[in-house]
Order: structure tokens, then C-alpha cells, then sequence
């Protein structure tokens, strides 16, 4: 089976679990040879509030910024995040508010 990796280490990337939850983290690489785990950093799960649409952790007990896998069979696909929600994950999980590339001069 021909494969093109199209993630790269430090991607930010949405991930459909087989449960139905959508989680984004932080892509860290393959935990094994042929592909069939992921390493991801810091998932939170999309949620709805009373407030709207929010971020959650996807394990509450886990040790922040530890590093998980994620083995391919459970999960339906992962895909590269949409640049927006990317951004608002960086703010969320760093506490970086990321420029919207606007020249500070010009404002």
C-alpha cells in the first residue's frame, strides 16, 4: 500500500474518534514503523456550553502536555486543522495570542 505522510511534527490536527468526538491536538510523530499510531500532545475535545461551542480537555486526568497514542483503529480519520481553529487551540493550550499577520506599523 502506497502511503503519503502529510502531517509533520508539530501540526496542529482534528482527529473523528470512532465514539463520535471530535478532539484537535498537537501532532508529535508515529509511535511505531508502519504508521498505525499516532503521537499527540495536549487533545482537547470540541464541546458544547451554554455559552457555545468550547474546548475540553479530552482527559481530564492526564498529565498536561504529556504525550499520548493514539492507535489508528480508533479513530474514523485525521486530517490537518482548519487555521483558524489552529490558532485558537495555540491560544487555548499556550496561552500565545497569535498574530493575524496585520503590520503593527500600519495600525
Amino acid at each position: 500500500m502506497l502511503f503519503e505522510n502529510v502531517l509533520q511534527d508539530g501540526d496542529i490536527v482534528t482527529i473523528k474518534m470512532i465514539s463520535g468526538e471530535e478532539a484537535i491536538a498537537k501532532f508529535v510523530g508515529f509511535a511505531n514503523s508502519d504508521m498505525t499510531s499516532y503521537k499527540i500532545q495536549r487533545p482537547l475535545i470540541l464541546t458544547q456550553t451554554q455559552r457555545g461551542p468550547a474546548l475540553a480537555p479530552f482527559i481530564i486526568t492526564a498529565v498536561q502536555g504529556a504525550t499520548l497514542t493514539v492507535d489508528r483503529g480508533t479513530f474514523v480519520c485525521i486530517t490537518k486543522s482548519d487555521s483558524d481553529m489552529a490558532t485558537q487551540y495555540i491560544e487555548v493550550t499556550t496561552g500565545i495570542k497569535v498574530s493575524s499577520g496585520e503590520n503593527l506599523l500600519d495600525l
